[in-house]
């Protein structure tokens, strides 16, 4: 989804269109005929030089009469629509439209499925997103598009944010971060079983759990035990639902617990989607092939995928995501300080693109492990607010991205340097965080509480 923007807003190199015998210069002042005139093409003018001697003789610029010319036979919405020259600014901007949509999607779409529960949520925000990603491409006209990418920003942040709560409840401790990767999947299966419980709707619970026994071919009751007994509080299941208080984002204000949480959990999303977007889009200017530096980023982020499985379940989930932006955070501070001296040796630049690469890893599998861990940290009923939260912020960064480019044109290394000292704050900050892994993800703020006097935790291996 990411990549999307490197070919449909792909700006191929252009200039003006030529002028034709049938072009009327007389609307513009010119009494010549294009054979007696000398014409130069430029991007965004044609600069005429009339041969005659009368009144009407001397140089004119016009602003390309006949369009553009593109040196791509590659359509894409530049091509299409004309985004060149005096409308260039109007490109990134749907990049711009659908990073806003994410931010009103990660708002709009946990307390609702907070509320109402996980699969609707999820099968609704399946459905639109193909539907609006799709219409985008028959889009008539730049607004149209704009609109159907700012709705596929928001739908989409209700699939991922959700997907990625939905599975990590459907599963215990010991598989979570195996399966933490496969969150696109969770459409297909039963409503969340935790989320049916902590909202007191037992039938539906009863009715999930029969499910799930005959298919595994063992006794309802059993299972009902394992339920009460092992990691859902019975409390919840006898508690009478009048006397519930629904959860709801002021409840985050009013836990401190839960208000550090979600702030730590804010600037490390917002850092990450900054350095990720911001070293995506600082990428075009590496020489070489767009399509094969694409490619390469790709391969780099299928390595931090893996590593980030080979290693969630060997140690604590708080100590990966602080290594991981560590990582990130060095390599990055160091390769733009080697590349400001890259004009006295091409060492420097070798090592400073290398490096780059290593941050583009350590930001990308910092990226899986949050996914993670952030519905870890917040209760049932306020996970998907929680989450909702941190990748709200997240748009905040992914709105900043942009600005690197422009940061570059007047101090070549300070995106590195911002990117690499934001990372190195989210790894200090993260210090504070209560650590997840090895534990039942809490029903309710008391359990959550609780994991600060109880401090144990098991790795699983």
């Amino acid at each position: 989804m990411n990549s999307r923007k490197y070919f449909e807003g792909y700006g191929p190199p252009y200039k003006c269109a030529p002028l034709t015998n049938q072009t009327d210069l007389y609307k513009y002042g010119i009494l010549n005929n294009i054979s007696s005139s000398r014409i130069t093409y430029d991007k965004c003018n044609i600069e005429i030089q009339s041969n005659t001697s009368n009144l009407t003789s001397g140089t004119y610029k016009l602003t390309c009469p006949e369009g553009y010319q593109y040196d791509s036979k590659q359509e894409t919405i530049v091509t299409e629509w004309d985004l060149v020259c005096s409308r260039a600014g109007l490109g990134p901007m749907t990049q711009m439209f659908v990073t806003i949509g994410q931010g009103v999607g990660a708002l709009l779409f946990p307390p609702i499925s907070d509320r109402y529960g996980r699969k609707p949520v999820l099968t609704f925000s399946l459905v639109m997103c193909t539907l609006t990603s799709v219409a985008a491409g028959f889009a008539p006209g730049y607004i149209i598009y704009s609109i159907l990418r700012f709705a596929f920003g928001a739908v989409q942040q209700g699939f991922i944010l959700t997907a990625q709560v939905y599975i990590t409840e459907l599963f215990p401790k010991e598989q979570r971060g195996t399966v933490s990767g496969f969150g696109g999947l969770g459409w297909i299966v039963d409503e969340s079983l935790r989320w049916l419980i902590a909202n007191k709707r037992e039938d539906e619970a009863k009715t999930l759990v029969r499910k799930i026994a005959k298919f595994n071919k063992v006794d309802f009751n059993d299972i009902l035990i394992l339920i009460h007994n092992d990691d859902i509080d019975p409390h919840l299941i006898h508690q009478n639902p009048k006397e519930e208080k629904r959860e709801n984002i002021l409840t985050i204000a009013r836990h401190k617990i839960l208000l550090k949480t979600a702030f730590i959990m804010a600037f490390t999303w917002m850092t990450n989607a900054m350095t990720y977007f911001g070293l995506t889009l600082n990428s075009a200017k590496l020489a070489g092939n767009r399509f094969l530096n694409l490619f390469l980023y790709q391969v780099v982020e299928i390595f931090a995928m893996l590593m980030f499985l080979f290693i969630i379940n060997r140690l604590k989930r708080r100590h990966v995501s602080m290594l991981f932006h560590g990582i990130a955070g060095v390599s990055l501070v160091l390769s733009a300080l080697l590349g400001s001296f890259k004009d006295y040796s091409d060492h420097f630049a070798t090592v400073s693109v290398a490096l780059s690469f290593v941050g583009k890893f350590g930001i990308s599998a910092s990226f899986s492990t949050i996914f993670l861990y952030t519905p870890e940290l917040f209760p049932t009923n306020l996970r998907n607010i929680g989450i909702g939260i941190s990748s709200s912020a997240g748009r905040i960064g992914g709105l900043l991205a942009p600005f690197s480019t422009l940061l570059t044109e007047y101090i070549e290394w300070g995106p590195g340097v911002v990117f690499g000292v934001c990372c190195i704050s989210v790894t200090v900050l993260q210090h504070f965080l209560p650590e997840s892994s090895g534990r039942e993800m809490p029903q309710t703020v008391q359990e959550l509480k609780a994991w600060k006097s109880d401090k144990t935790s098991t790795i699983v291996r």
